[in-house]
């Protein structure tokens, strides 16, 4: 059970994307209620960062000199993790508070 993400999959693109959205979906409740009135897409910026640095980490290629890519990185992925958040799951929440 411990291969279900694993730094091969975390190195791509598309495992970023979902590890952030799955942090997120998964202390959105929490940090809205420690964080009043704070916009998601910051909270997903803070995750996106932690991810990539930490991967950076982990697989000894952490570079201070490339700092301002892994922001831009980190911008981008925030971006699409959103982006996959108002794709997969506004509907199926619109498509719920339809049939109460």
């Amino acid at each position: 059970m411990d291969n279900l993400i694993t730094l091969d999959y975390l190195s791509t693109f598309g495992g970023m994307v979902a590890v952030v959205v799955l942090i997120t979906e998964f202390t959105k409740e929490l940090i809205d209620k420690v964080f009043k009135g704070l916009p998601t897409k910051y909270v997903v910026f803070i995750y996106a960062l932690i991810i990539i640095i930490g991967y950076q980490i982990m697989s000894n290629t952490f570079d201070m000199s490339k700092l301002m890519l892994t922001i831009i990185n980190a911008i981008l992925l925030t971006m699409t993790a959103q982006g996959g958040y108002e794709w997969v799951f506004k509907p199926i929440e619109q498509k719920s508070h339809k049939d109460k």
